[in-house]
C-alpha cells in the first residue's frame, strides 16, 4: 500500500520594496469601495479592479511594478487576495524609518494559477507574516477582456465628455457629506453651466470644457448615488457620459471608475 503526496507546487518571490509610500498610495484607492482588495501582479505592473456588492460601481487602477517592488515574476499573473487593506498598510508603520523592507510572497498553483498564500514583510531585525484571502471569496473576477467591454459599452453610448479640476473634486465631496449616502447627487448642464446639486446643495463648477476645450453647449441632466462620488480619486479627471453609464478616467494616474446611473 502505497501514501499519495501531494505535489509540491508553493514558491516564494522576494521583492525589494522600493516605495512604501507608493505601495500604500495604491492600495488605498480602494478602500472606499471595500476593504479587501484582489491583487493582481504581473511581470510590468501592480493592478488591481473592485467593485460595489450590486456591481454599480466598477473601480479599476495599475501602477508600474518599478515604482513599487524591485525584483523579477517569472509568471504572466500573481493573484493576491487581500483580506484587509488597512492591514496591509499599517504593517510599514511597525519598521525603523528608514529601514530596508523586503516582501516575501509565498504562492500555490491552484487551478494551474500562481495565487497568493501568505506575505512576509522583514527587515534586518522584524518580521511580519500576513496570510492571504482564499481568492473564492472574490465571487467575481474582472478579466482585462471584462473591463474593456465595460469601458467600450460607455464609449459606445457617450453623449458627452467634460474635464473635471481636482480641486473641485475635494470640495463636492466636502458638501457631499452633509447628506445621505443613499440620496442623489445630480449634475445639471444649462446655457454652458454645470452644476452638482445633492438634497442641501448646489454648487456650480466654473470653466467647464469640453473634449476639445472649448466651452459646453450641450444639455444633460443625471444622477447618481450620493456615496458613489466619494469612490472617485480626488485627481485631475474626465467624465464621460453615457446614457446608463459615468466613466470617470483620471489625468493624473492610469485609474478609472464607471458609476451606474440612477434615476431621480
Amino acid at each position: 500500500m502505497t501514501t499519495a503526496t501531494k505535489k509540491k507546487t508553493e514558491t516564494i518571490t522576494t521583492f525589494k520594496i522600493k516605495s512604501t509610500n507608493n505601495l500604500i498610495s495604491f492600495l488605498k484607492r480602494f478602500t472606499p469601495i471595500s476593504n479587501n482588495l484582489l491583487l493582481e501582479i504581473t511581470k510590468d505592473h501592480i493592478l488591481a479592479k473592485s467593485y460595489t456588492p450590486d456591481r454599480s460601481v466598477v473601480k479599476y487602477s495599475k501602477i508600474p511594478l518599478s515604482d513599487v517592488l524591485e525584483g523579477t515574476v517569472a509568471t504572466d499573473l500573481i493573484k493576491i487576495g487581500i483580506h484587509d487593506i488597512s492591514k496591509v498598510c499599517n504593517v510599514f508603520k511597525h519598521f525603523d524609518e528608514g529601514a530596508e523592507i523586503f516582501f516575501d510572497l509565498k504562492t500555490d498553483l491552484i487551478q494551474d494559477e500562481p495565487n497568493g498564500v501568505e506575505m512576509t514583510f522583514r527587515s534586518n531585525n522584524l518580521k511580519i507574516n500576513m496570510g492571504c484571502q482564499d481568492l473564492s471569496l472574490f465571487p467575481v473576477y474582472i478579466t482585462s477582456d471584462s473591463l474593456k467591454k465595460i469601458i467600450k459599452s460607455v464609449a459606445d453610448e457617450k453623449v458627452m465628455e467634460f474635464k473635471f479640476p481636482k480641486e473641485a473634486f475635494i470640495k463636492i465631496k466636502s458638501l457631499c457629506s452633509m447628506d445621505a449616502a443613499t440620496d442623489l447627487l445630480k449634475i445639471k448642464i444649462k446655457d454652458g453651466k454645470v452644476f452638482f446639486t445633492g438634497k442641501s446643495f448646489e454648487y456650480e463648477l466654473k470653466d467647464v470644457m469640453d473634449a476639445n476645450n472649448t466651452p459646453i453647449t450641450q444639455e444633460l441632466d443625471l444622477s447618481f448615488r450620493n456615496d458613489q462620488f466619494g469612490y472617485i480619486d480626488q485627481e485631475t479627471s474626465k467624465f464621460h457620459i453615457g446614457e446608463q453609464k459615468i466613466l470617470v478616467k483620471s489625468e493624473d494616474s492610469e485609474s478609472l471608475i464607471v458609476l451606474g446611473r440612477t434615476e431621480a
